[in-house]
């Protein structure tokens, strides 16, 4: 039976609930070859149809679930907390070693600088948009004190454990202004182009790196500004009937044709370039020099409009040319849909770098067995040398009894 190169992301709750023999054996049978464990995460309210233990789990806010060494961590303020609902065990060490008696690889799923704890706990290395508000959910990329805490937590990890990969989510500007943070409810429609302005960051050493950049920080503000209230104030109606295809055309007009917004958009990219590189220089040392160093980067989605390619700062051709692989989020209904931002992911990034499609196996996105398979086949259609599958644990069975049977199909034809 041919296999395809595939994995699937899972929780430590999952482990620690289920038990990890169980979880490993569940997975190893769907025929996958790694597990994406979430080693550094961030809080969130989930639904787990299958858990023995919880229905409805509450996930701390920005805690590890391994054993961090302090050593690693001694040139940033940033310390990384250890979940208190797990701190008697280190799910990274456990399920690395286990892993092996099936045969099943281990990547390490890290979520870097969206953390609350951080950004208010600091508020003087958070994000702060053009307007001056503090962004509470996320720290900025530019600062010393953030990159080295990435560095620390990174090496620990590739130091410490058998990992086949670092998989790094969040290490840009924020994806999003929505965050699905606390109750958030938002009455204005996010334009994409407005959602990645407004959580620029105009902190005091974004606005040192402007200056040093020759983009005046103050004029480029008030532009941001500009943009942003003028979105804002289109009437609900005309929102709600421009097409998206306007939508995104305008957005490429405006950021060709002003030139200050084209060399600010640059600027972020060169930002998050560089804070890829300090990263991907870091682990040069690292024993563990098979160890890949990958990106999870926004495709696209089906459940919010502002989020796609690029949202994050990330020039994904030039992060190519840095990362070993990308695993691009394409949580769209429509397997087309999926082969439209596979194609054109490869086309940027050409061979520079392995690229694989993350999918969404379950509600609202898979709907049906046909529907995953034909997304899987799509994306392997357009060049993605590999799958990802989100996630374990908010899948019920029929799901991943459909998972198993479409990877089955999709390695076989």
């Amino acid at each position: 039976m041919n296999k395809i190169d595939s994995g699937i992301f899972v929780h430590p709750w999952d482990i620690m609930h289920e038990g990890v023999e169980q979880v490993l054996e569940t997975i190893s049978d769907l025929g996958v070859s790694r597990i994406n464990l979430a080693t550094s995460y961030h809080a969130g309210r989930y639904l787990l149809p299958r858990d023995p233990k919880q229905r409805v789990f509450h996930a701390e806010e920005g805690v590890v679930y391994f054993k961090p060494d302090p050593g690693y961590f001694v040139k940033s303020p940033l310390k990384p907390i250890r979940s208190s609902k797990f701190a008697d065990v280190d799910v990274v060490e456990l399920v690395t070693k286990e892993s092996k008696k099936y045969n099943l690889g281990v990547n390490s799923w890290t979520v870097t600088l969206h953390n609350s704890n951080f950004a208010k706990s600091h508020p003087e290395l958070a994000v702060v948009d053009a307007f001056g508000d503090v962004d509470q959910n996320f720290i900025c990329p530019n600062h010393e004190e953030t990159i080295e805490y990435v560095k620390g937590l990174v090496q620990n990890l590739a130091g410490q454990y058998d990992l086949n990969a670092i998989q790094l989510e969040s290490i840009g500007y924020p994806w999003s202004l929505k965050h699905n943070d606390q109750h958030e409810i938002f009455g204005s429609r996010l334009e994409p182009l407005v959602s990645e302005l407004i959580t620029t960051c105009f902190c005091e050493k974004c606005t040192e790196l402007m200056l040093r950049s020759n983009l005046k920080p103050e004029e480029t503000r008030k532009l941001v500004v500009k943009i942003v209230d003028t979105s804002l104030r289109m009437p609900s109606n005309v929102m709600h009937s421009v097409p998206p295809e306007e939508i995104m055309r305008n957005a490429y007009v405006l950021s060709s044709d002003i030139d200050l917004l084209h060399e600010l958009l640059k600027f972020k990219h060169g930002c998050t370039n560089e804070t890829l590189q300090e990263v991907r220089n870091a682990l040069k040392d690292i024993r563990s020099r098979k160890m890949q160093l990958r990106l999870l980067a926004q495709g696209g989605s089906s459940m919010e409009f502002s989020v796609g390619r690029g949202c994050e700062g990330i020039n994904l051709g030039s992060a190519s040319k840095i990362l070993d692989g990308i695993d691009l989020v394409t949580y769209v209904k429509e397997p087309e849909n999926v082969y439209y931002q596979v194609l054109w992911t490869k086309f940027e990034i050409q061979e520079a770098c392995s690229l694989h499609a993350s999918l969404r196996i379950n509600f609202p996105i898979a709907t049906s067995r046909g529907t995953l398979e034909a997304e899987m086949n799509a994306a392997l259609e357009a060049g993605a040398t590999g799958l990802e599958f989100y996630n374990y644990g908010w899948t019920n069975k029929k799901g991943l009894e459909w998972l198993k049977k479409s990877l089955s199909n999709v390695a076989n034809s």
